[in-house]
Order: structure tokens, then sequence, then C-alpha cells
């Protein structure tokens, strides 16, 4: 079985991210971008389940309907690019030794405390 991908038109990159920035709580993206400057660019490995799938589920609410391998390929490119729109950059370190980092909140779970 051969499962055909089509490439998601950036104009809708563009809204899912600008969805992101608009559904994600401030302090979530000050989260995430911590994570991703003392991680490099392996930090969604750890976040696969909970954040990421927390991301997803919200794309998915919020009406982009992309096949479930498309939002697995999408998701991290989508967050990052949604904390560079937020701080008007993303600097992520090389980081050559794994770090142990749980993320500190679920979307869902805690969004509004």
């Amino acid at each position: 079985m051969v499962i055909m991908l089509f490439p998601v038109p950036e104009e809708e990159k563009e809204k899912a991210v600008q969805y992101l920035v608009d559904k994600i709580p401030v302090t979530t993206f000050i989260d995430v971008e911590k994570i991703i400057r003392q991680n490099g660019e392996n930090w969604w490995l750890e976040h696969y389940f909970g954040f990421g799938m927390d991301v997803r589920n919200i794309l998915r609410n919020g009406g982009f309907q992309w096949d479930g391998v498309e939002l697995d390929e999408l998701w991290v490119e989508l967050v990052e690019a949604a904390v560079k729109k937020k701080f008007g950059t993303l600097l992520r370190r090389d980081v050559r030794v794994k770090f142990k980092m749980v993320m500190p909140f679920s979307l869902m779970g805690n969004m509004f405390p």
C-alpha cells in the first residue's frame, strides 16, 4: 500500500500558525520557547505524545482536517513558526547531549489555570 501525501499549501500553514498563536496561552509559548532553546532541534521528541498530541488536536478542532500523517510531519514546524511569530525569533542551541525535559503542562488539561 502506498500512501500519497500532498503538500499542505504555505497559505494553509500560515493560517494554522496564526491559529496556534491565537489559541495557545502566552505562558505555554514561554515554556515551549525555553525547551526549544535548551534542547535544540530535537526538542519535540519527548513531547510528541503529550504536547504534540494537544497541538494536533487543537488544529483538528480548528478545522485543519489534514491527514494524520501530514499532521505528524507538520506539527513541529508549525509550533516553531508560532513561537517565532509570537516572540520575533527562535533560538535553538546545538545540543549534543540529550536532556531529560518534561513538559510542565498539557494544553488540553491546564490551558486556563
